[in-house]
């Protein structure tokens, strides 16, 4: 990997980049054993128990554990280095100017998570199929970023000497690190009904429906985000309306779910470091596929039919708008031939 060098005036606010690259190597390597165990008990009949327990690894991204440096510190040729400037500074530290160092992170552990979950599954004489769910997910080794201001600059660790002048210049250093443990844990419900005891036409309608609902947290604290795991939702709610019948089937589907934290950010205190976090939504699709012939079914979609957007936002306040989203309909025509 290499290191690069920037210098920024912050006068004229000008960047250039120094010409030297910096090539360092390392290595780094890991084993992991991921047992998993899976269990079905008849209860009754028409009533069974599952059980299971896994242990799941995820790596943290290629370029997170890529040992490079992105270095930027004054130009020398800045008129706040120069002694016979107005704009002159003697102790950079008690100036309002930073420099920035940017790195990766080899020593980075892939967090990993114990998953065991508990389902009871009920089956009607028509054809109807009930689940319940409770699930438990321990994590450890998350990821995040840290962002330390105000720090002297490490250069033998960087091997990247810092020009004459700047030995006071104080540095806002940012690399991912492992950050803490965290717990995911909720359960679900859902059933699939099929309407085929009902007279004529009704027969082909049939029903599914799942409800689940997450509940997740740090062990300890995480910058300033107040509201659960990344990517999580409290409350999730998803549905299809389906009719099969005469070579055909029609569907209308729609999810929802609730505001949930996007971006964990990072730990410091700038703004970058502010966890994001996006508004729920309500998405809307059909399908309609029809078979023309034995061997061939023609089919037609579309997704987020309605132009719902994505609104997000930090603090953990809706109103405190950040970025917003326009997300047109997806469409998808298609055709299948058997031979």
């Amino acid at each position: 990997a290499f290191t690069g060098v920037t210098q920024r005036d912050p006068i004229t606010n000008a960047n250039t980049t120094v010409n030297t690259a910096f090539y360092h190597e390392t290595t780094n390597s890991r084993w992991d054993i991921l047992p998993s165990f899976n269990a079905l008990f008849k209860i009754k009949k028409n009533f069974y128990y599952r059980i299971s327990a896994a242990r799941g690894v995820s790596a943290p991204r290629y370029r997170d554990m890529i040992p490079s440096n992105r270095i930027e510190y004054l130009d020398p040729a800045s008129a706040i280095l120069d002694p016979t400037s107005d704009e002159y500074i003697e102790d950079l530290s008690t100036s309002v100017y930073r420099g920035e160092i940017t790195s990766g992170n080899i020593d980075l552990q892939p967090y990993t998570a114990w998953m065991y979950d508990n389902t009871f599954e009920l089956y009607s004489k028509n054809g109807g199929a009930f689940r319940a769910s409770i699930f438990y997910k321990d994590i450890k080794n998350y990821i995040g970023r840290q962002t330390l201001v105000d720090q002297a600059y490490p250069g033998e660790e960087l091997g990247v000497p810092l020009p004459a002048g700047q030995e006071s210049l104080l540095f806002d250093v940012s690399k991912p690190i492992n950050i803490t443990d965290a717990n995911i844990y909720g359960f679900g419900i859902g059933f699939n009904q099929h309407f085929t005891f009902l007279p004529g036409f009704a027969k082909g309608f049939g029903l599914k429906a799942n409800y689940a609902f997450v509940e997740s947290n740090f062990e300890g604290a995480v910058g300033d985000a107040t509201n659960g795991f990344p990517g999580t939702s409290k409350h999730n709610f998803n549905a299809t309306v389906y009719f099969e019948k005469y070579g055909g089937s029609v569907r209308f589907t729609a999810a929802r779910r609730s505001n949930y934290l996007s971006n964990l950010g990072g730990i410091g205190s700038t703004r970058a470091d502010e966890a994001h976090y996006t508004v729920g939504n309500n998405i809307y699709g059909m399908s309609i596929k029809y078979k023309f012939f034995k061997k061939l079914s023609v089919s037609v979609g579309v997704t987020n039919f309605t132009s719902d957007n994505t609104r997000r936002y930090i603090g953990d306040d809706p109103k405190n708008l950040t970025s917003f989203f326009v997300r047109n309909p997806i469409w998808s025509i298609g055709a299948r031939y058997s031979l």
